[in-house]
């Protein structure tokens, strides 16, 4: 079972500031085991734009975490994305991992001139694109929307052939991509065996559903094969304390989210429906619960919440590090031995976040 943090989207509430936040926290995600951090991107909406470079900036103060970018596929043309991707898979050292979406709300489709009716069919094309553009060998392609290169006598004239090389290519042989657990993102995921990842809104009964439906399309998948989460997450010493602090936060993200996922919006009782919260019982509990139906062991923990203080943040990333990621770490050890590892090894008296310089 593999942990991440995040998605972080910077919003327009003093993005100096949250950028800050962020990098203090990333930094406390890789002292406490988590495996990633992961920014996302929405447009015209006062949240981050362009999600590669935080994810860049990101890559440069923490040395062990994959970089995660949940990007928007289709608004520009995906050799641009397959240039951003490679150039920070360049900088991390080959931790990228690049999971893919439509655009979230017609408002952005259309701000960049194109028609939401064809949303589906680019994402599917840019997908291609992707993978093309990432192979060591000159490519070329063809579809509706795209054409690489572009059939003009000018190009064939100066470039004396009809193929293309993206350059640089990646650190590692390929750049992990997968793909937003969506009815319409599902037959791509599925002819292109890209993992799926559920989203922080979406429903137990609607992720069982799309992930029995992409098995039963894929046939055979290897052992490993990524099965991934995001869900709104926090962790305290008491389970009330986590139910208020939750409860307090929840109505101004669902606000936050209404404006950044237009027709995609939903209520604050479905996020309370979906988050994961409690004391570390709880949330280890609901973990399991989530492994059971859905098979995941990939979790992207979302807890830069609005409304709660930064230092709170910081003591929720650490004692989910410390008390729910190290039970999933070791889980074959007999209890005892991993409630003395907490106690004594790990250093339940010693508390990093209360320890941090500027990052």
């Amino acid at each position: 079972m593999k942990f991440g943090l995040g998605p972080y989207w910077l919003d327009d509430d003093d993005p100096y500031q949250r950028f800050r936040e962020m990098a203090q926290q990333a930094w406390l995600a890789q002292e406490c085991a988590f495996d990633s951090i992961w920014t996302g991107e929405a447009h015209f909406t006062g949240h981050c734009p362009h999600p590669f470079v935080p994810a860049a900036a990101l890559a440069v103060k923490v040395d062990s975490l994959r970089m995660g970018v949940l990007c928007q596929l289709g608004l520009v043309h995906p050799a641009y994305v397959a240039e951003d991707a490679v150039t920070l898979d360049n900088i991390s050292n080959g931790r990228t991992i690049l999971a893919v979406a439509p655009p979230w709300r017609p408002e952005e489709t259309s701000g960049y001139g194109l028609s939401s009716q064809d949303d589906a069919s680019r994402f599917a094309e840019a997908v291609q694109v992707l993978k093309l553009s990432w192979a060591p060998q000159p490519f070329s392609f063809t579809g509706r929307h795209y054409c690489i290169p572009a059939h003009l006598k000018a190009n064939v004239a100066a470039l004396g052939q009809e193929l293309v090389s993206l350059t640089p290519k990646p650190a590692q042989p390929s750049i992990p991509l997968w793909a937003a657990a969506l009815p319409h993102t599902l037959p791509v995921a599925i002819q292109q065996r890209l993992p799926l990842v559920g989203l922080p809104w979406q429903e137990m009964e609607e992720l069982a559903h799309l992930f029995n439906e992409y098995r039963a399309g894929a046939g055979s998948l290897p052992a490993d094969h990524i099965w991934a989460l995001a869900r709104v997450t926090w962790v305290a010493k008491s389970s009330q304390e986590a139910k208020e602090a939750v409860e307090s936060s929840l109505p101004l993200l669902a606000r936050a989210w209404a404006k950044m996922l237009g027709p995609h919006a939903v209520s604050e009782a479905q996020l309370m429906g979906a988050a994961i919260f409690g004391d570390v019982d709880d949330c280890i509990g609901q973990i399991r619960r989530y492994q059971q139906v859905l098979g995941i062991n990939y979790l992207i923990c979302f807890m830069a919440l609005p409304g709660i203080p930064h230092s709170h943040a910081l003591r929720a990333i650490e004692l989910w590090g410390k008390a729910v990621i190290s039970e999933f770490r070791m889980a074959a050890f007999p209890r005892q031995i991993r409630e003395r590892f907490l106690a004594d090894v790990y250093g339940w008296g010693r508390e990093l976040a209360p320890q941090l310089q500027e990052v």
